[in-house]
């Protein structure tokens, strides 16, 4: 189950992996960040390291997400409680690597605002040298030169312009300082002493120069004003240049003249607007500016900006009174315009008038064609006259509303007054025109109308009349399908017949039937009467009453069928079902197109198609027109362009294009009566009126023709149901006939089949009998039987076998039908197949029969041999182990031979020599009787169910209790059952597999209470690796490694293995393994504190214990471990001992110098293995990291410490190759049956 639940996981295993994966690369992106010199890595590498870190960060991100997607799909897919919890436990590592991840994020966003400081300070350094830089200079400009008091206009403006310029940058770089973080505290420190440092320089100067500046200001600002104010007088001036024309007398001037005087006006006003605008919003601006100048300097500006604003209020004035007079101007041009419109409208009017003066006077010689001419162009004048009089009505209402003064109000009144004067005889013309319209529409509309219906009415009469030939029934279409299959079974019986099958050929045969070179009604109906017979088809067998449909479909008014009659009915025709052209020649490229074929066109067939090398297939055809050509039947892509003509579908195909196109018609005229008497809806009276009553007669007409076209679609729907269910009902009894004789067929050859079957299968019974119902081993050969059943079942299984192939061939086919003969037969057949699983289930059971007398027979000798054996080889004092090996001769397996021989030596036994040939049948399983399971089958295994003791003789009165039994423990019996007749009880010899003892132990009580139940001989399997070691001691010698799978043949135990305390420690190798190991335990000590020193400051190396003269090896690093090996000892003052380093080098080196310096101490954390030892990962049940050996060194990193180890179970076994030995039960050995 947990390597079925690790599978399950291995995918989410992996994705949470990859996801662990990128977040530890996404760390290690990061590390840097966390570095204490940080100030002293380039803004480049910090750049590119924060690049790569926004890299890892997307890429762990994705990870973690598709790793969390996953797990979520199959929590919702978990039901068992060991996926649950493996998932949660992948769930908390996907957890802590998101923890970990937004960790590292947080360093990752510490080291962008690193990076972005320090991109600050460098720019703002950058920035102040240049500040400083140009507060030197404007210092430089501020400081006078010479005996000059007064510094110079353009020096002032040079100053101002700078001190601004520097002054913003100021400000740009005190903003940025703010927003660095503290990072880099001292350089912003001094980023901001020297920032504000600059700003004292500027305000000093600014101080300084303040009054010179301001004078030069106001300089500045007067002279400014003085120019808007003399541009405003320059606009104003324009402004009585463009009045001038208005003001020469002339009170009525032309229109495009006004309307330019009055553009030139409006433009000289907006001019002055806009400078009068400018120069006053320029001046407000700098008096409250010069207001915070010093008073000295800003009293004269003050007084010179007043004179100038008084300018302005005059020109505002003189602007004010210009628009005054120029808007009056404006009316009485508006107002002339309007009077020129209402006169040309009037005149329109009066047009329309005298055009329509002939219909007001009722002039009786006027034509229609004359009149129609008339209301043309009276409506084409009226649709003018309406639209001018509209434009001059818009127009006044306008001039009205624009205009205020009175007279100018009173003027446009009237003009309006006019228009309406004119609007109203406009209506009286177009009123006239009107009338006599609407009679010569009226007359148009009815005479359509009439004629609609009229064709609609006809269209159903003639889609009624098409209908009557399928809806009476379509009995001429059952006639023309049925003579068709006739025509197609002889076709094929002459093609047979190696005839060509033309009509002609099959006319002769109707013909040779009456000799008399036409065909009469007696001889067709008689020979088509023989035709299921000559054709070998059953279902052409018709009714007396199909037959003569048949002769009267094909004959002609003298009752009689020619040859002529015969050729024209079975013409091959085709019907063409998409669009395809008709070419001269076979070859499409080389041919031209002689006609095209449209859907339901059909043509006839003179020849049979041929496929070009395309893959095209071609004809030649006869067109309706007469034409012939090749058309193409099918093309290489399998889309079809003609198929075989029936009669019935393409009558079906034209009746539904006629109904469809009546219908439409139908719907037309609906619409149509509909829409004109919408149309006509609003006209009250008059001639339009008297038409609109008409047509509403005419619309119960549409209405009836309508649901006749419904009731004809039912009738032709109805008709086309009934006519397939006819159709149906013919190939339905055609099919019967023909379905009748296959099944029949059918049958008869599986029943052929059955009936061997069941002759076979009667043998195998005959056979088997002979063995009889009884449970006696008084049958001698039961072997001979067996092996007769085993062929007979072989010949009985075949002959199943064949019955199964033959019903698999037709079932499928037969299966198909879901009612009729066919299903019959299928109904036959599954009663067939329950035959044969019965018939091959009694077969099985019959060889069955034949094998457990054999292997019952081998069961009871079994047990006979088995007793005896136990017998000799405690007469002999040795084991069953010793005598396989001394009848085996050292071989692994018995021969048949060997085991007769000495199976028939044991005294006591009488078995025939047949028995003991099953016998050893059931032993043998391939290769001879095995050492395995001869002794699986020999020995005699009892479990105690009870407590029983365990006593040293067979007299219970007089033997002395060894143990108690206790429930569960397997004894191997060496001898019994025998009974104490005294108390009548069985006992039995017998050796405990747990501890090895052996004595006597009660089967069973005087009161029959079991203590002893016979079972198997126990056996283990793996399901792990297990070590096999040499003895019981855990631990002990390796022998070899058990994989997953192997057998074990428990020989002793199980047996409990105690452990007392023992010393442990975690240590590191002089390699670098880490580890931990028992220190000491009951078997003794396994590493001891040995003698080294560890160097505490760098000291040499020497060759020799004498300083003077010594030679340097190598300098010894603090931290380096020497293993004393002489010493330590004094000379020349200095303490001094022989030592030999973890790397095996040997010399000499200084303890204590000669001045009481210490260079080395002893060291209690390094031991030495005193014999070897197992390294584990951690706790006394945990891997093996590898094995420690005697005289290597230790460095201990935690304790030694106390530690207590659970008892396990050891079993004593043998595998399968003879290997004995001790394993340990921890779950990972099973209870195995052979």
């Amino acid at each position: 189950a947990q390597r079925k639940t690790h599978a399950l996981l291995q995918d989410i295993l992996q994705l949470v992996s990859e996801a662990e994966g990128q977040m530890q690369t996404f760390a290690e992106v990061v590390k840097i960040f966390t570095l204490s010199n940080l100030e002293e890595v380039s803004i480049d590498s910090l750049q590119a390291t924060c690049e790569q870190s926004l890299a890892a960060d997307k890429d762990a991100a994705f990870a973690c997400q598709q790793a969390r997607k996953a797990l979520v799909a199959k929590q919702k897919e978990a039901k068992d409680a060991p996926m649950v919890a493996e998932l949660e436990k992948v769930n908390e590592r996907l957890n802590a690597t998101q923890q970990e991840l937004t960790k590292h994020r947080k360093a990752a966003s510490a080291g962008e605002r690193l990076v972005k400081n320090k991109k600050i300070i460098e720019h703002e350094s950058e920035k102040l040298k240049h500040v400083e830089a140009e507060v030197s200079k404007v210092e430089i400009l501020a400081t006078p030169l010479g005996d000059e008091s007064e510094i110079g206009d353009e020096t002032l403006k040079e100053i101002s312009k700078r001190t601004a310029s520097v002054q913003k940058m100021l400000k740009d770089s005190v903003t940025s300082i703010a927003t660095a973080s503290s990072v880099a505290n001292a350089n912003l420190k001094n980023l901001s002493s020297r920032a504000k440092e600059a700003q004292e320089k500027l305000e000093t100067i600014r101080a300084s120069t303040r009054e010179q500046r301001e004078r030069h200001l106001c300089k500045i600002y007067t002279e400014e004003s003085l120019r808007r104010v003399t541009a405003m007088d320059e606009a104003l001036e324009k402004i009585n240049d463009a009045e001038l024309p208005f003001l020469k007398g002339i009170e009525v001037l032309p229109l495009d003249e006004g309307r330019a005087m009055l553009a030139a006006s409006e433009e000289a006003a907006e001019s002055s607007k806009a400078a009068i605008g400018s120069a006053r919003s320029y001046m407000q601006s700098k008096e409250v500016e010069i207001k915070r100048f010093a008073d000295t300097v800003a009293k004269h500006a003050q007084e010179e900006l007043k004179v100038l604003g008084d300018r302005v209020s005059e020109g505002c004035k003189k602007l004010s009174q210009f628009r005054e007079d120029t808007e009056h101007r404006r009316g009485n041009l508006q107002l002339q315009e309007a009077t020129d419109l209402v006169v040309a409208v009037e005149e329109e009017v009066e047009k329309a008038t005298l055009v329509a003066q002939p219909l007001v006077d009722g002039d009786a010689e006027l034509s229609a064609d004359d009149a129609a001419e008339i209301c043309s162009t009276l409506a084409s004048l009226a649709r003018s006259a309406q639209g001018k009089v509209t434009e001059g009505k818009k127009f006044l209402l306008e001039v009205l509303k624009e205009n205020k003064d009175s007279s100018q109000q009173a003027e446009v009144k009237k003009l309006q007054c006019r228009l309406a004067s004119v609007q109203t005889e406009l209506t009286k013309a177009k009123k006239t025109a009107s009338e006599h319209e609407q009679k010569f529409v009226a007359g148009k509309i009815l005479l359509e109308a009439r004629d609609v219906v009229e064709k609609m009415e006809a269209e159903i009469e003639n889609a009624v009349a098409q209908s009557t030939k399928l809806v009476d029934g379509g009995e001429d279409f059952l006639v023309a399908n049925n003579v068709s299959l006739v025509i197609d079974a002889l076709k094929a019986y002459l093609i047979k017949a190696g005839s060509k099958g033309t009509k002609a050929e099959l006319f002769k045969l109707f013909e040779e039937a009456s000799g008399a070179g036409v065909v009469d009604h007696a001889s067709f109906v008689g020979y088509v009467e023989k035709i299921p017979e000559l054709c070998e088809r059953e279902d052409l067998t018709f009714s007396g009453a199909q037959r003569d449909a048949m002769f009267k479909y094909l004959a002609n008014a003298d009752n009689e069928v020619t040859l002529t009659k015969f050729q024209e009915t079975f013409m091959d025709r085709y019907m063409c079902i998409n669009p395809i052209s008709v070419t001269d020649k076979f070859d499409i490229g080389n041919s031209k197109t002689l006609a095209r074929l449209d859907v339901n066109e059909v043509v006839e067939a003179l020849g049979t198609p041929k496929v070009n090398d395309l893959g095209v297939s071609r004809m030649e055809c006869k067109v309706e027109s007469g034409k012939v050509g090749w058309v193409t039947t099918k093309g290489n892509q399998g889309t079809v362009y003609l198929e075989t003509f029936s009669a019935y579908k393409s009558f079906l195909s034209n009746l539904e294009r006629n109904l469809d196109l009546t219908a439409k018609c139908v719907t037309k005229v609906v619409s149509f009566l509909k829409k004109k008497g919408s149309d006509l809806s609003d006209c009250s009276q008059g001639a339009l009126h008297d038409a609109k009553h008409e047509i509403s007669k005419l619309k119960p007409n549409a209405v009836t023709g309508a649901k006749k076209m419904d009731e004809l679609r039912r009738k032709v729907a109805e008709a086309k149901r009934e006519f397939t269910k006819k159709q149906e009902a013919e190939r339905r009894l055609q099919r019967e006939a023909r379905d009748r004789k296959a099944a029949k067929a059918v049958l008869a050859v599986v029943a052929e089949k059955v009936k061997l079957m069941e002759e076979k299968s009667l043998k195998l019974e005959e056979a088997v009998r002979e063995l009889g119902d009884s449970d006696s081993l008084d049958f001698i050969n039961p072997r001979a039987v067996r092996e007769e059943a085993a062929k007979l079942a072989v010949v009985a299984s075949a002959a199943v076998a064949e019955v199964k192939t033959c019903l698999s061939q037709h079932q499928p086919a037969l299966a198909k039908a879901g009612r009729g003969p066919l299903h019959e037969a299928t109904q036959d057949l599954a009663k067939v197949t329950l035959q044969v699983e019965q018939q091959e289930k009694s077969n099985e059971s019959f060889l069955e029969k034949a094998r457990a007398v054999c292997t019952r027979i081998a069961t009871a000798r079994a047990a006979e041999v088995g007793a005896a054996l136990r017998l000799e080889v405690q007469h002999k004092g040795t084991r069953l182990e010793s005598f396989f090996e001394e009848i085996g001769a050292g071989e692994e397996a018995l021969s048949e031979e060997v085991f007769k021989r000495h199976v028939q030596a044991l005294p006591g036994l009488s078995i025939p020599v047949e028995h003991l040939g099953i016998l050893y049948e059931h032993l043998d399983q391939g290769a001879g009787v095995s050492r395995c399971n001869f002794l699986r089958s020999m020995q005699l295994h009892q479990a105690c169910v009870k407590p029983i003791a365990v006593t040293t003789e067979f007299d219970i009165g007089k033997s002395k209790t060894l143990r108690m039994l206790e429930v569960s423990e397997v004894l191997e019996v060496l001898e019994g059952p025998r009974s104490d007749e005294s108390i009548s009880v069985p006992r039995i010899r017998g050796r405990v597999l747990a501890d090895g003892l052996e004595g006597w132990v009660s089967v069973k009580g005087n009161q029959g209470t079991p203590f002893l139940k016979q079972t198997v001989k126990p056996y283990l399997v793996c399901s792990a690796s297990v070590a096999l070691e040499k003895e019981f001691p855990n631990g002990s010698a390796e022998l070899r490694s058990l994989a997953p799978g192997d057998v074990l043949e428990v020989l002793e135990g199980p047996r409990k293995e105690e452990f007392g305390e023992v010393m442990r420690a975690k240590c590191k190798t002089m390699s670098g393994v880490r580890g931990w190991f028992t220190v000491t335990d009951s078997d003794g000590v396994n590493a001891e504190v040995g003698k080294y020193f560890v160097c505490t400051t760098s000291i040499a190396l020497t060759d020799m214990l004498e300083i003077q003269g010594c030679k340097v090896l190598r300098k010894l690093e603090v931290g380096e471990v020497l293993a004393v090996t002489e010493g330590p000892c004094e000379v020349e003052g200095a303490l001094r001992f022989e030592g030999r380093t973890m790397k095996n080098e040997t010399g000499w080196v200084t303890i204590r110098g000669n001045q009481g310096t210490v260079y080395c101490e002893s060291s209690t954390k390094h031991y030495t293995v005193s014999r070897n030892v197992a390294l584990q990962k951690e706790s006394l049940d945990s891997g093996t990291v590898g094995v420690l050996n005697k005289g290597e060194t230790l460095e201990i990193l935690e304790g030694p410490k106390e530690a207590r180890r659970d008892s396990v179970l050891r079993v004593r076994g043998r595998t399968i190759n003879g290997a004995e030995g001790w394993a340990t039960m921890r779950g990972n050995l099973k209870p195995w049956v052979p």
